[in-house]
């Protein structure tokens, strides 16, 4: 089966770097696949949205991917405030944001329009942090899809920080939980 990818980011560089590290990682499990960039939120929305997997850019010039999920008909809410003491790097937390918003946006696209949202929260509490990604879906799904390449992405970059990853559904909704446990400690102002 050929894997198609997008990506949709505003930064040249990034995109490029990110096209040659997600394609060295599929190469190496002998995956087919064929990766398309976009450079902005226009050029993408004109693209044929034909994809199995969407890294997209939270934050772009013009449109960010937020906004383009709104256009798609999702409601977002989105309270997220990264802490830097848990010394992730921004590739890894843009692995888990945007395959963990992907796979929202996946999950809402067989909805009516307006039904679709997605919540994501960040919360820290001493030296935990839990990130929250809460989506609608179809009320046919009793229990969690089967794990593809982006959830499996998702738990390589937990395990490679010592997180943990929670999935749960509920009529309708579906939950993926985060954990982080930072032995270094949180910043804490005098």
């Amino acid at each position: 089966m050929m894997i198609k990818i997008s990506i949709c980011d505003d930064d040249l560089a990034f995109c490029r770097s990110l096209q040659q590290i997600v394609s060295q990682k599929l190469e190496a499990l002998k995956e087919s696949h064929t990766i398309t960039c976009y450079y902005s939120s226009a050029s993408f929305l004109a693209g044929p949205m034909d994809f199995d997997l969407l890294f997209l850019d939270i934050q772009m010039a013009g449109e960010d991917g937020i906004s383009l999920a709104r256009q798609a008909g999702i409601h977002v809410e989105c309270e997220l405030k990264i802490p830097a003491f848990l010394n992730i790097s921004d590739i890894d937390w843009c692995i888990l944001l945007a395959n963990g918003v992907d796979n929202a946006i996946k999950a809402t696209r067989s909805l009516p329009p307006d039904q679709g949202y997605l919540q994501i929260w960040g919360k820290q509490k001493g030296n935990f942090f839990l990130l929250t990604m809460t989506n609608s879906c179809s009320l046919d799904l009793v229990k969690p899809p089967k794990e593809g390449i982006g959830l499996s992405n998702i738990r390589a970059v937990m395990e490679k920080y010592n997180g943990t990853v929670k999935l749960s559904m509920e009529e309708g909704e579906f939950r993926l939980s985060l954990l982080f446990i930072s032995n270094k400690p949180p910043f804490t102002p005098n």
